[in-house]
C-alpha cells in the first residue's frame, strides 16, 4: 500500500515552457448576433502540412516532458502489473443455440486479443484467430474490432483495424480449417450479423468515399456480402438513396437490428449520436433477399424508445415517453399508439429500468439507482418478483440466448468488484458462476471504501457522487481529489472496475464520479436536464460536487483534478474556463472543446442531434455557452492542464483540442503546463493496444501527481 504523506503546497518552480508555435490566422464570424473572432482556425486544415508539423511538434514537446516525470515508470510498472494479474481475460462472448462459445482472449503479455472458441462450455477451447499472424504486406498492428459467428457456428466474420482507426476491413474464416474464405470487405463500422442461411453477413458501413470526405459519418448504410462474391461486391441494401420513404438526411446513421436465426421481423434504428432513434420494421424474409420491402413505422424518436423487440407479432419496448423512468409496454404490430399502449412493468421509487430481455421462462428487467446501484427483476404472469443477485453489484448486464429459449446470463461488476459471469438457474432461481477467465484477487484493494452521496446542485438538484478511497485517510485538505464526469447522450457512469483508477487510490488519491446531468442515471429527465440548452448544468453539477469535496476536507483548491473525456470535453473545458480557480489539474481525452466548430468536422451534422446547430438562434446561444475554447480569456490562471487528441480520430476531430491547447498555451498566465498530447498513429482510443492504452493513463496521472506535489512524482531538469 502506498500512502501519501504529505504534499508540497504547491508547484513554485518558473519553468519557461517553450511550446511549439504556429502562425495566427484570425477569422471572424458572427454567430447568432455576435462577432466571433476564432484566431487559430487554420488549424482545422489537416491537410496543411505546416498544421500537422505542428501537431507532431506538440506530440515530441508532451512526450519529452513527460519522460522527465520521476516516478511515471513506476507507476506504469504498477498498472501493468495489475493488468497481468490474470493469466488472461475473455470477453465479447457469444453464445449458439447449439452449444458453441466464441470469445476474445486476451493474455496478459499480449498488446491485443485472439479469438477462441469452445465447442461446450466442457470443451477445451481452440485458437481460431490471431491478429499477429496476420499480414498485409506492411508493418500495421491489427487489431480485433468486432466479430460474428454464423448461427451454425461454421463460419466466423471478423473486422480487424489498426493504428486507432474505428473503420474495418472484413474477413470470413472457415471455422474447421481455419483457413481465410474471403478478406477485404471494405467499409465496415459497426452491428456485424449472419444472414438466416449463413450464406452471407450484414453490417453498418460507412459510405464508399469515406476516406476522401470531410465528415466520415455522412450517408452512411447498411450493407450486405454474400459468400462466394469479390470482397468489393456488397450492396448497399439500407441508406437515404436506396430508401427515400425513410425521409433520412445525410447525417442519420441506419442500423438494421437482426437478433435471432428465426426473427420473423427486422428493426432498423434511423439514429446517430443522441439517446433516441426512429423505428421501422419489415419482413426479415425480404429485407435479406432485397424482395417487396414495405418499411412500417414502429417509432419516432420523440417517442423516447431506448429498447425494442418484436416477439410473436408484439412490440415490447423500454420507453420513458409517459414515465422520466422509463417503463416496459407491450402492444400488437396493428394501429401503434404510444400513449395508448398497454403498460406491464413500471418501476419502483427511485429506480430507473435500465435493460430488458425476454426468454421462455419470463421478461426479466434491471434497475437502476442513481446509476450506481443495481437490481434484477423478473416479470411473468402479470406479476414482478426480485431475482436475488449473486452480489451486491452497482452494475448489473443480462443477455439471453433467445425469447424462445430459458438460457439468460448475468454480468456483475462495482467500483471495488471485479467482472464476474453468472448463468441464471431457472428451476430455483439463482446463479452459477460461469466464468470463462479466471478471476484474480486484488487484495491490495481490500481497505478501500466507497461512499454514495448526493450533493446539492446551483438550482438544488440532487446530484449523485460516488467517492473512491483508501479506509485510512485523513480529511485534512490535502488528498490528490480526481473529480470524473461524462454527461452526455444519456450514458449512465455506471460503477465498473478499473485496476488503473485503484491505482490513482493506492498512491494515495480520491476518485470522485459526478453523475452529472446529461447522463442517465436518474432517468429521462436527468439526460434532458443536460441537453442543448440545459447544458450549462453538466459543468455546474461538477462544479457542485468539487465544492463538496473541499467543504468536507477530502481536498483543496489545489489538490483537485477534473477530467472528462469525447463529449465529457464540453464539462471539463467548461469547467476550468468558469471557475479556473477550483482546480489544480485538467484532464482532457480526446474532448469536444470548440463545439461552436463541431458541426463543420468530421461527425459534426451527426452530433447536432445532441448539441444543437449554429444555424438555430437558440442553439446557437447554446454552443457558444459550451464551447471551451472561445470562453478562455487572457490574463486568467487557468490550472495545469493535459489534453490529448489522436489524429486518426474520427469523433472528435484533433483540431477541437488542438484549438483549445493552442489558446490556452498563449493566453494562460498561471506559469502551469498546458500540455497537447497528440497521438499521431491513435484515434479515439477504442481499438488502443492495451499497454498503449495503460501508457497513457501513467502519463495522465504522473502529470497530475506531479502538479499537486505528491513526494513521488518530480519533474527533473
Amino acid at each position: 500500500m502506498i500512502l501519501l504523506n504529505s504534499c508540497k503546497d504547491t508547484i513554485t518552480e518558473n519553468i519557461a515552457y517553450n511550446y511549439p508555435k504556429i502562425e495566427k490566422q484570425s477569422v471572424k464570424e458572427e454567430y447568432c448576433g455576435i462577432e466571433i473572432t476564432d484566431d487559430y482556425r487554420n488549424l482545422e486544415n489537416l491537410k496543411d502540412s505546416s498544421v500537422i508539423n505542428w501537431f507532431k511538434e506538440q506530440e515530441k514537446f508532451t512526450k519529452n516532458f513527460l519522460n522527465k516525470i520521476n516516478g511515471r515508470d513506476e507507476l506504469f510498472d504498477r498498472m501493468k502489473g495489475y493488468a497481468s494479474k490474470n493469466e488472461f481475460e475473455t470477453y465479447f462472448i457469444r453464445v449458439l443455440t447449439n452449444g458453441n462459445y466464441f470469445y476474445l482472449k486476451h493474455y496478459a503479455e499480449d498488446n491485443a486479443p485472439k479469438l477462441y472458441m469452445k465447442r461446450s462450455l466442457k470443451n477445451d477451447d481452440e485458437i481460431l484467430f490471431d491478429p499477429k499472424d496476420y499480414e498485409k504486406g506492411n508493418d500495421e498492428n491489427f487489431t480485433i474490432r468486432s466479430y460474428a459467428p454464423s448461427w451454425d457456428g461454421k463460419k466466423v466474420a471478423i473486422a480487424l483495424t489498426s493504428g486507432g482507426r474505428e473503420f474495418s476491413e472484413i474477413l470470413i474464416i472457415d471455422v474447421l480449417s481455419k483457413k481465410i474464405l474471403v478478406e477485404g470487405i471494405p467499409n465496415f463500422w459497426g452491428n456485424l450479423t449472419w444472414l438466416p442461411d449463413n450464406r452471407g453477413i450484414a453490417f453498418m458501413a460507412l459510405a464508399d468515399n469515406f476516406e476522401k470526405s470531410a465528415d466520415h459519418f455522412k450517408n452512411m448504410n447498411v450493407s450486405i456480402y454474400k459468400l462466394g462474391l469479390p470482397a468489393s461486391k456488397k450492396e448497399i441494401v439500407l441508406s437515404k438513396e436506396v430508401n427515400p420513404e425513410l425521409h433520412m438526411t445525410v447525417s442519420d446513421i441506419p442500423v438494421a437490428n437482426f437478433h435471432n436465426q428465426t426473427d420473423k421481423y427486422i428493426i432498423t434504428d434511423i439514429s446517430g449520436a443522441t439517446a433516441y432513434a426512429d423505428h421501422y420494421y419489415c419482413l426479415s424474409s425480404n429485407f435479406f433477399e432485397q424482395k417487396e420491402i414495405n418499411w412500417k413505422p414502429l417509432a419516432k424518436k420523440n417517442d423516447k424508445i431506448k429498447k425494442i423487440r418484436i416477439y410473436n407479432d408484439s412490440i415490447f419496448a423500454l420507453t420513458a415517453i409517459n414515465n422520466e423512468s422509463f417503463e416496459i409496454v407491450t402492444k400488437g404490430l396493428k394501429n401503434i399508439d404510444w400513449n395508448k399502449i398497454k403498460v406491464i412493468v413500471t418501476p419502483k421509487e427511485g429506480e430507473v429500468i435500465d435493460d430488458f430481455e425476454i426468454t421462455s421462462k419470463g421478461i426479466f428487467f434491471t434497475t437502476l439507482l442513481n446509476g450506481v446501484k443495481a437490481k434484477l427483476y423478473k416479470f411473468k404472469n402479470g406479476n414482478v418478483t426480485e431475482v436475488n443477485l449473486p452480489i451486491d453489484a452497482g452494475y448489473a448486464s443480462i443477455s439471453n440466448l433467445s425469447p424462445y429459449h430459458s438460457e439468460l446470463w448475468l454480468i456483475t461488476m462495482g467500483w471495488l468488484n471485479n467482472y464476474e459471469r453468472f448463468k441464471y438457474q431457472p428451476e430455483n432461481e439463482d446463479f452459477l458462476s460461469e466464468e470463462i477467465s479466471p478471476v484474480a484477487d486484488y487484495p491490495e484493494f481490500e481497505n478501500f471504501s466507497v461512499k454514495e452521496v448526493e450533493v446539492t446542485a446551483h438550482d438544488g438538484e440532487k446530484i449523485p457522487l460516488s467517492i473512491i478511497h483508501n479506509g485510512k485517510i485523513k480529511k485534512n485538505g490535502e488528498n490528490p481529489t480526481l473529480m470524473i464526469a461524462y454527461g452526455s447522450y444519456g450514458i449512465s457512469y455506471e460503477p465498473f472496475f478499473n485496476t488503473d483508477w485503484l491505482t490513482w487510490v493506492e498512491y494515495g488519491g480520491v476518485l470522485a464520479i459526478a453523475h452529472v446531468r446529461g447522463g442517465g442515471e436518474k432517468g429521462n429527465t436527468w439526460y434532458e436536464g443536460g441537453k442543448k440548452e440545459s447544458k450549462p448544468n453538466t459543468w455546474k453539477d461538477m462544479i457542485s460536487c468539487t465544492e463538496f469535496m473541499i467543504e468536507k476536507n477530502y481536498t483543496s483548491k489545489n489538490r483537485t483534478i477534473v477530467r472528462g473525456g469525447s463529449a465529457g470535453g464540453i464539462m471539463a473545458g467548461r469547467s476550468i474556463t468558469e471557475r479556473p480557480d477550483l482546480f489544480a489539474v485538467a484532464m482532457i481525452r480526446v474532448g469536444v472543446l470548440n463545439a461552436l466548430r463541431n458541426e463543420d468536422g468530421p461527425n459534426g451534422d451527426n452530433n447536432v442531434k445532441e448539441f444543437g446547430s449554429y444555424k438555430n438562434p437558440e442553439e446557437c446561444l447554446a454552443l457558444l455557452e459550451m464551447d471551451s475554447y472561445t470562453k478562455i480569456e487572457k490574463g486568467v490562471d487557468y490550472p495545469a492542464t493535459i489534453i490529448t487528441a489522436g489524429l486518426n480520430d474520427p469523433r472528435v476531430v484533433s483540431w477541437s483540442p488542438g484549438k483549445f491547447a493552442a489558446r490556452l498555451q498563449e493566453l494562460s498566465t498561471s506559469n502551469n503546463p498546458i500540455l497537447f498530447y497528440v497521438q499521431s498513429d491513435g484515434g479515439h482510443g477504442f481499438d488502443a493496444g492495451k499497454w498503449k492504452a495503460i501508457k497513457e493513463e501513467a502519463n495522465l496521472f504522473a502529470f497530475a501527481f506531479w502538479q499537486v506535489g505528491h513526494p513521488n512524482f518530480v519533474l527533473t531538469h
